[in-house]
């Protein structure tokens, strides 16, 4: 699969990563950039990593503010982003929780 397309390349990158290979990980995208590859993921944060959940920093800070029953704007205005990228950190706050609608 890493021998094929730009896309096949990320696509491998992305599935070794699942796998814990970090030094295979690192490899790969040296081989990329060194190909010419442009904007090649650099992978979850160690802090991200931690979080049982997942969650990345902004994610938490969002998630605090949602605690306080602050509002998307409220949200918004406090960390200084706009209400779209709230909405984004919500969906992906309660996709990585798997909280469904029933």
């Amino acid at each position: 699969m890493f021998e094929g397309s730009e896309d096949d390349k990320r696509k491998a990158l992305s599935l070794i990563e699942t796998l814990g290979a970090t030094a295979v990980v690192e490899k790969m995208k040296t081989e990329m950039r060194f190909s010419g590859i442009k904007k090649i993921p650099r992978g979850k944060r160690e802090s991200t990593k931690n979080n049982p959940v997942q969650l990345t920093n902004r994610e938490l800070d969002v998630l605090q503010l949602l605690k306080k029953g602050s509002q998307n704007k409220e949200i918004a205005g406090s960390l200084y982003i706009s209400p779209k990228t709230v909405d984004h950190h919500i969906s992906s706050i309660l996709f990585k929780l798997d909280v469904t609608q029933e």
